[in-house]
């Protein structure tokens, strides 16, 4: 796959993913990570370096998400509320930087490095996306 077929892929979703404090229709959709994900793989020709590279792409749209997803909730807090997710968060990120690192052990083979690992990392982040989103909605409700 040619690297300006991942950079036009990349620059999408991460214009999806600038959606900082805006509302809820502004949100990007998990899905759109997944969907365009997917469409570069099925152009990566079995190449290892293109599925790296669309697994990257998929992990830094799930981080924009996560971003905005924060970016939304966090404002909304009580400073002790404030106080107390911040720490939750510190501990969390530590968890997910070194999330799925098994898949790139080499007992895995090269598929784990470049296949599995990335969705692994991509799919703790949406749970967090999730988890947080759900926060927010919950403290709107208040």
């Amino acid at each position: 796959m040619a690297i300006r077929a991942v950079t036009t892929i990349a620059a999408a979703l991460l214009g999806l993913g600038h959606a900082g404090a805006a509302g809820a229709a502004d949100k990007p959709a998990p899905d759109a990570a997944y969907a365009a994900y997917d469409q570069c793989m099925k152009t990566a020709d079995d190449d290892n370096a293109a599925f790296d590279n669309c697994g990257g792409v998929l992990v830094t749209a799930e981080e924009a998400r996560l971003n905005a997803a924060w970016q939304r909730i966090y404002p909304k807090l009580a400073p002790q509320s404030k106080s107390a997710l911040l720490a939750e968060e510190r501990l969390w990120l530590a968890f997910k930087d070194s999330s799925c690192d098994y898949y790139k052990s080499g007992d895995y083979g090269r598929e784990g490095q470049t296949l599995s690992a990335p969705t692994c990392r991509a799919d703790i982040i949406a749970a967090r996306v999730d988890e947080l989103n759900g926060l927010y909605e919950q403290t709107e409700g208040r």
